[in-house]
């Protein structure tokens, strides 16, 4: 009887780095140009948040939206620029793309079907870009920890955007 020596477990950040390089080995020949800053997209310039409501916007014009009470703390901790004695989900993933040398690129809404709003973030590791299906308040609360302008698609704005003046 043959006796197998115990397998070594992979450390979790190993396994990270490779779950990363393989994200971005996926997109490889995706270019990164302008995705959002293009006629069809407005840099927003209203970010509020009152209680769990979000409101999103350029100019006179925003979503509203509600969110869930952790995500609207996110926001505003990152529209604040505040790390809390302990990090938020928000932070860690910042964080941890800032170790790995990946740059968040540009964050948008992108549009809006089935009553839900989707957005995409726009990752960056040296010549790989990686975009990222995502919900707007992540997308949003990562954007303001990256220090990148949240765009919002100007055909959403135009559809579901109320008045706020």
């Amino acid at each position: 009887m043959k006796h197998r020596a115990p397998r070594r477990q992979m450390p979790f950040v190993v396994k990270l780095l490779i779950l990363t390089l393989l994200l971005l080995a996926a997109t490889a020949a995706a270019e990164y140009a302008g995705l959002f800053g293009g006629p069809e997209f407005v840099e927003a310039n209203v970010i509020d948040i009152q209680g769990t409501t979000l409101i999103i916007g350029r100019d006179c014009t925003a979503i509203v939206a509600d969110t869930t009470p952790d995500q609207a703390r996110s926001i505003r901790l990152g529209k604040e620029k505040t790390v809390e004695l302990r990090p938020t989900t928000h932070d860690l993933y910042a964080e941890t793309l800032s170790s790995f040398n990946i740059t968040v690129e540009e964050a948008a809404m992108t549009r809006f079907g089935n009553d839900i709003y989707y957005a995409e973030l726009v990752l960056r590791s040296g010549d790989t870009v990686l975009r990222l299906d995502s919900r707007p308040s992540d997308a949003l609360a990562i954007a303001l920890r990256a220090d990148v302008p949240f765009m919002i698609s100007k055909a959403v704005l135009e559809e579901k955007g109320q008045n706020i003046c």
